[in-house]
């Protein structure tokens, strides 16, 4: 399992986005999204170097990746169409040539983002690539497994992502169970991954309030990334029916005991306003 580093901010840190970079930057840009997936925290406006780069990022929003200058940027963040309070004021730092995406997680006034390193490289032919993120703050760790056969993802736990595993393109039942049990939480058939994909699934809002939902992101290697601007991946159970999986396991699973969880988080980043979009 990846563990994800520790980034001293809030919610607001990791939406960030820039363009400002003059004719005589020379460094390969970084590529970067983000995704809000605190429950309860409000949609936010982001100031890049003094310039506002992001409005009303929302919960359940998932933007498209978009280049940001590799260096140091100051990001100072507000509640949307406001200038107070502040919630944060300090400086990111971006490296050179390198994908992530930055997951805002938690509650107020707890909120902390995560930042997790994606390889973008194609997968082998005829396969997908899988990644299970949990940002439920209220759910137990999970395994989740093909039926007789590969345990995809292990011991995942709150504030923490999976390795990305490597799956045959095809259709499968996929079992949600209690980490490091072999009991079946839920079985779900008729899972479907197309091949060529790069597929990101967050597990997002509580189960105590019921609002839990599966946010997909779906990343096809070679579309043209745009300097400038964003897609949005909007949260459904439908996009893809891992999704779907992941909601009704969170829920089985609310009844055991919870455990304790690795704190982990994240990193620095940026975007432009959000559009909704499956695909990133």
């Amino acid at each position: 399992m990846r563990r994800v580093s520790l980034f001293a901010g809030l919610l607001a840190v990791v939406l960030l986005s820039w363009n400002g970079a003059g004719p005589a930057q020379a460094q390969a840009p970084g590529m970067v999204r983000v995704a809000h997936m605190a429950p309860g925290a409000p949609a936010v406006d982001v100031a890049l170097d003094g310039q506002v780069v992001l409005r009303g990022l929302a919960f359940g929003q998932v933007s498209g990746y978009a280049a940001v200058p590799a260096g140091t940027r100051q990001a100072r963040v507000t509640p949307s169409g406001a200038r107070e309070p502040v919630v944060i004021d300090a400086p990111l730092t971006i490296e050179s040539g390198r994908a992530y995406t930055v997951v805002a997680t938690g509650e107020l006034p707890s909120i902390t983002p995560i930042v997790l390193t994606d390889d973008l490289t194609p997968p082998p032919s005829g396969q997908t690539k899988v990644r299970f993120v949990h940002s439920v703050p209220d759910a137990p760790a999970v395994d989740v497994a093909v039926a007789g056969g590969t345990t995809l993802f292990s011991d995942i736990a709150f504030r923490n992502a999976s390795m990305t595993a490597t799956v045959p393109a095809g259709t499968y039942t996929l079992e949600v169970r209690p980490a490091g049990q072999q009991a079946v939480a839920l079985a779900v058939p008729n899972v479907t991954l197309t091949a060529g994909d790069i597929v990101t699934v967050f597990a997002a809002g509580k189960l105590s309030d019921g609002s839990l939902r599966a946010v997909v992101a779906t990343y096809r290697p070679g579309l043209a990334m745009p300097a400038t601007g964003t897609s949005v991946a909007h949260e459904s159970t439908s996009v893809l029916p891992l999704g779907a999986l992941v909601v009704i396991a969170m829920l089985t699973l609310g009844s055991i005991a919870r455990r304790r969880v690795r704190a982990t988080a994240a990193a620095p980043v940026h975007l432009p306003t959000p559009q909704r979009d499956d695909t990133i």
